[in-house]
């Protein structure tokens, strides 16, 4: 069983879960709620093997709603009734300064966390 490391930013009360090692120079983002957080476990697992075991971390980012925090701009519902919200650029914001960014780490140039991070959507593939 996998230990996560946890941590909650207040400043926009998103929990943030650590998986693998955090010093890793591969640095994976996800965006999960509720649903994805049930898989996290294997997902980070598979991610794992299918890498030959190369050190990795993994941050899972539990959004509260998924309508308001990933969206840019307000727009009417289309599935159901909750209507999209205006929250990216504040939850980009977050993943930038709080999640990708490791203290004292520069913020530009070669060594930067742009040049470290990507995105993982591996339960798309799990299914």
């Amino acid at each position: 069983m996998l230990r996560p490391q946890f941590e909650s930013v207040s400043s926009m009360d998103l929990n943030v879960f650590t998986y693998g090692n955090p010093e890793a120079d591969r640095l994976l983002v996800q965006m999960v709620d509720d649903h994805d957080m049930s898989l996290i476990e294997n997902e980070v697992s598979l991610i794992r093997d299918l890498t030959g075991g190369q050190d990795f971390c993994l941050k899972a980012v539990k959004v509260n709603s998924w309508n308001q925090d990933l969206s840019p701009w307000p727009a009417p519902a289309v599935f159901g009734e909750e209507a999209f919200g205006d929250g990216a650029s504040n939850t980009l914001a977050f993943v930038l300064n709080h999640v990708i960014t490791r203290e004292g780490e520069r913020t530009s140039g070669a060594d930067s966390p742009e040049n470290r991070v990507s995105g993982t959507n591996v339960p798309a593939y799990m299914h």
